[in-house]
């Protein structure tokens, strides 16, 4: 009863955090498409100024229907497009750090201020879009990272005084008995202490073809159990398993940055300053010194500003590393940081290595070795024969080879994984196996290329 009631519990715990995770990503869709139908409807605007601009209202002066028209339409697409940057830009400044999104700001404000309004709606409508790209890029790669984090099961299934319970895996001491059921990950590192198995490692090794496992094995979380029902003693807890510290090495990688976004960062921290310094001066000090009037120089120094303000390059070069993490991620190809694309793009040769990067990770059988009186027929359909009832991809392989053969029938058929199968065949013993079913004397005249070896 106990442990149906942790069971229930487990459950009920799951499923509100489904829940909550379900309606953080409706809210964030419903964000998201808010926020395009604002830039969307600021971009319609924008256009339209521009067209009246170049038009209509070419000569547009101020106290005009057109001068009037120009501001109601910039402003407003000015502000739908870029209300969002202008609050991080004013809290920027609260906060001593002067960034990009601080200089847009005075750089729009700046624009209105000289009457360019149609510039300053442009510009913050870009800056927008550009934001907006380069989240979507961004969100594909956290994507592939949360998709990562499914090698590592939340839940473990504990023997505890013989009952079954299911425990969250990050409660799992070390020491623990825990089952793991056919088809299902290994949430903790351990040591098999019940039952003979295979295990698929792709997740951790990229290697496709799975690893027969046998009391005393170690094994690793991530791994997918096989066929058969297994027992695990845990070496290690679960912030310390295999698939936690792989996710960790990933999420911890998505962070770094590559040369080219750390040059970006250093100088829009130096620039931006240093931009709004010369500004100031340039309002302050010529007329001081007696070179023209305040107006005039005030007019310069937003004009200043306007033109210095580095959006193409602070948002490009950070943009082209997401967009390419974003890329790369639709073809199911997780790159670690930018300074992993600044590796590929220098890169003059490619190693690739594991079964499965550029090829199918099918196996198949290439040939076959006859020997005595036998035939590679009767060989492949004997192997055939005795994997008749395994699931094993190498079995798989030579059932496939064998389809058109006619397989003998077997008795006392027997399967150990690791050690391979036996049968009798004709009053016989027949064997199918790797080459622990070989003597000494029999690995000498083997053929060495093979990977199965049948012994009748």
């Amino acid at each position: 009863e106990d442990g149906v009631e942790v069971i229930d519990n487990n459950v009920k715990e799951n499923t509100v955090t489904a829940e909550k995770v379900n309606s953080a990503k409706k809210d964030k869709k419903v964000e998201i498409k808010n926020e395009l139908i604002s830039i969307i409807t600021a971009a319609v605007l924008g256009v339209a100024a521009f067209g009246l601009e170049l038009t209509v209202f070419p000569d547009a002066e101020f106290g005009t229907v057109g001068w009037f028209v120009l501001l109601g339409l910039s402003l407003v697409a000015t502000v739908l497009s870029g209300w969002r940057t202008f609050i991080k830009g004013v809290k920027s400044v609260f906060k001593l750090e002067i960034d990009e999104t601080t200089l847009l700001t005075i750089a729009v404000i700046a624009a209105f201020a000289l009457g360019e309004f149609v510039e300053a709606a442009m510009v913050t409508i870009l800056f927008a879009v550009g934001e907006i790209v380069e989240e979507k890029a961004v969100s594909a790669s956290r994507s592939d990272i949360a998709k990562l984090a499914q090698i590592r099961p939340d839940n473990a299934t504990v023997l505890i005084n013989g009952k079954e319970v299911v425990k969250a895996a990050e409660d799992v001491k070390i020491g623990s008995t825990i089952v793991v059921k056919p088809h299902e990950r290994v949430p903790l590192d351990g040591v098999i202490t019940k039952g003979n198995t295979t295990l698929d490692t792709s997740a951790l090794t990229g290697e496709s073809v799975p690893v027969d496992a046998e009391a005393g094995s170690e094994v690793m979380s991530g791994m997918i159990n096989g066929n058969s029902l297994i027992e695990i003693k845990t070496t290690k807890k679960f912030g310390d398993s295999t698939a936690a510290r792989i996710i960790k090495l990933v999420e911890d990688a998505a962070a770094t940055k590559g040369q080219s976004e750390k040059l970006i960062s250093r100088f829009a921290a130096v620039y931006t300053p240093i931009i709004i310094l010369i500004s100031i001066v340039v309002a302050i000090v010529p007329p001081l010194v007696g070179l023209g009037s305040f107006s005039t120089w005030i007019y310069r120094a937003l004009v200043c500003l306007v033109a210095s303000c580095p959006c193409a390059i602070v948002i490009s070069v950070p943009l082209s590393y997401y967009s390419g993490l974003g890329a790369s991620s639709k073809i199911s190809v997780l790159i670690k940081g930018g300074k992993y694309i600044e590796a590929l793009a220098k890169a003059d040769a490619f190693v690739f290595d594991k079964t499965g990067t550029l090829t199918t990770g099918e196996l198949s059988v290439n040939k076959v070795f006859a020997y005595g009186n036998h035939t590679s027929s009767e060989i492949i359909a004997l192997a055939a024969a005795c994997e008749r009832y395994s699931s094993h991809p190498i079995a798989m392989a030579i059932k496939n080879k064998a389809e058109k053969e006619n397989l003998p029938e077997l008795s006392d058929y027997s399967e150990k994984a690791g050690q391979g199968v036996t049968a009798v065949y004709n009053g016989k013993a027949l064997v199918c196996g790797g080459t622990k079913v070989l003597s000494d004397k029999q690995k000498v005249n083997a053929e060495k290329t093979a990977s199965v070896y049948v012994i009748y």
